[in-house]
């Protein structure tokens, strides 16, 4: 062809499109000009982000948020961290501190070596006598230090929060407690990154760098608990749920914190007193965490439990409901101790196993026993006996004391098995432990109860915590203790997490020890000796009792034995004939 012909397309012959060649040329040229301009004003936009550094915001682990508080002075001065690859700040930590304190220090530390490579000086803040701090020294301060920069005055109205902010030479790191200090070095370290200049190997923090925020989301909605006291430990109670120890204190001081909750919107929705021992639940504002505060008065403790609601529930106190199967009764299930040293104990011992049918029908379930066919055909023949309709069954809740075979077995059983379609359970209630603590006694932890409670549609979870009180057709809940008041102490056994409560019902209580190891009983001896136990029935599963509950059947004269007795169906109520003391349950056991 031709210079200057055409260049054809076609569509089946049916549609041409004709350029010239000149055409295209012309075009070529103007997208090259416009693709320079873009990569003329790129640069320009990329000098000055470098020149600007970015807004402070979120940093870290999603619990850590930071906002810049920071105002522009033209007299201040950036605080250099790296100059020409090389440190030329020093990180400095109060020779007397705690240990996150010290572990921020170093966290810090390590996060300048991660950005850039270069790890600084680290040392306490020591000075030898009649010298002062050099004023002119770059340094990096984590909490109160001897350096009057650290003497910020900032005052923290709520847990968990963090300062980080430059001041003339120093860069300082201030929190309200160890929470805050392990957020304010995560989030710095995260920080870093972004004012990092490889190419030059400098690390510049603007003058007016200031942020103030948190090391937890959840934690930092709770008030400071005014004290002369002082926190003791943090405690990871499992299921998301964590517990400020505060100690030194008095029941002043607790009855005083309700003020600065109400203050900060906290809703009370329960109270409680058990002896001298004091219990308040509140909800956060927004309806998202709940607080079970709890004062224990022999060891002047208080301990504040927080956790989210879309992990547990608020205790239900049903004070209504329609009677139509009578009195309470309770059922204690086969647990005659029939002893082979030849054999594994779960194959003479079903475990521990109480069933309260209520006024209204439903029922509460305590604990269950292995996982073992014959025992899933057993609780669930005796339930059929207890219930109106066989095939609807509703069980108000299901109550664990603790998470060993022999008292979880069953249930495990019974959610993955099609005998399950006949019940209806409206909560579970148990209080289990974190994961670190059950590996440090060497227990696994009890993944499967969570998932067969998964096969439960609609049921509640129920966190229990001391003080805690239910009601449900009839009967009372009452929780004296859970792992929690073992804290700060790890567990030293699984039985040392049998949560111990009281059912309350026709004028009758039943203390329920589950599997109490001496560690825990001794901590209900200390908590309710001032508590008359005298009206209180006790009930455990071993045969041998810990030798600590000598102290509480002296000060009781429990109706219902315990130990080899044939098990059946009691009604529980006040009435009193010849066989019977006054005010003692009526005994009427059939063998099951």
């Amino acid at each position: 062809m031709a210079r200057g012909c055409y260049a054809r397309l076609s569509d089946s012959g049916k549609v041409v499109v004709m350029i010239k060649q000149n055409v295209k040329k012309r075009l070529t040229q103007i997208i090259c000009i416009i693709l320079a301009a873009m990569m003329v004003v790129g640069l320009i936009l990329i000098i000055l982000s470098g020149c600007s550094p970015q807004k402070q915001t979120e940093g870290g682990d999603s619990s850590v948020s930071a906002v810049q508080t920071g105002e522009e002075d033209p007299s201040a001065q950036d605080f250099v961290v790296l100059r020409g690859g090389e440190a030329v700040c020093s990180v400095i930590r109060p020779g007397l501190t705690t240990q996150s304190v010290k572990d921020a220090a170093v966290a810090i530390r390590r996060g300048i070596e991660a950005v850039t490579g270069v790890l600084p000086v680290i040392s306490d803040d020591y000075l030898e006598p009649g010298k002062e701090a050099d004023s002119s020294d770059l340094e990096i301060l984590v909490g109160k230090t001897n350096r009057p920069e650290s003497d910020a005055g900032i005052t923290y109205t709520n847990y968990a929060g963090f300062s980080i902010f430059v001041s003339g030479n120093k860069l300082v790191v201030l929190a309200s407690d160890d929470v805050g200090y392990k957020g304010a070095a995560e989030w710095l370290s995260n920080k870093l990154y972004d004012y990092y200049v490889r190419e030059s190997g400098e690390l510049v923090l603007p003058a007016d760098f200031s942020v103030s925020g948190s090391g937890n989301s959840m934690l930092s909605t709770l008030p400071i608990y005014n004290t002369a006291g002082k926190i003791e430990s943090l405690w990871d109670c499992g299921d998301s749920c964590l517990m400020y120890i505060i100690k030194e204190t008095n029941s002043a001081e607790f009855e005083a914190y309700a003020a600065p909750l109400a203050a900060a919107g906290f809703v009370s929705t329960a109270v409680n007193q058990i002896g001298n021992n004091l219990y308040r639940t509140y909800t956060t504002p927004d309806g998202k965490y709940v607080l079970n505060t709890v004062f224990t008065a022999y060891e002047k403790k208080t301990r504040l439990i927080i956790e989210p609601l879309s992990k547990t529930a608020l205790p239900d106190y049903e004070t209504e409901y329609t009677d139509t199967a009578g009195p309470v009764t309770l059922t204690q299930v086969g647990l005659e101790y029939l002893y082979d040293p030849s054999k594994h104990i779960s194959n003479y011992q079903i475990g521990m196993l109480y069933i309260f049918r209520l006024r209204d029908g439903r029922f509460i379930v305590i604990d269950g026993g292995y996982n073992k066919d014959k025992n899933l055909s057993l609780f669930v023949s005796e339930m059929k006996k207890l219930a109106a309709d066989p095939n609807n069954i509703t069980i108000a809740a299901w109550i664990f004391t603790h998470s060993h075979g022999d008292h979880v077995g069953l249930f495990r059983s019974l959610a993955n098995s099609s005998e399950r379609s006949i019940f209806t359970v409206e909560r579970f209630i148990f209080n289990f432990m974190s994961k670190e603590q059950y590996t440090k006694i060497n227990e696994g932890y009890p993944a499967a109860v969570y998932s067969g409670i998964a096969n439960f549609k609609g049921a509640k979870i129920i966190k229990a915590h001391p003080g805690q009180k239910f009601s449900f057709g009839g009967a009372e809940i009452e929780y004296y203790s859970t792992i929690e008041l073992v804290a700060p102490k790890d567990c030293d056994t699984g039985n040392t997490t049998s949560a111990v409560f009281s059912v309350t019902a026709e004028g009758q209580k039943i203390m329920f020890l589950g599997d109490s190891s001496n560690t825990m009983t001794d901590v209900l001896i200390k908590m309710l000796t001032v508590m008359s136990l005298r009206a209180i029935s006790f009930r455990w599963r071993t045969t041998a009792r810990p030798a600590e509950l000598s102290s509480f059947t002296s000060l009781s004269t429990p109706a219902l034995p315990s130990g080899r007795w044939a098990y059946g169906t009691i009604t529980i109520s006040a009435a009193a004939d010849a066989r019977t003391r006054p005010g003692t349950p009526t005994c009427s056991p059939r063998r099951i």
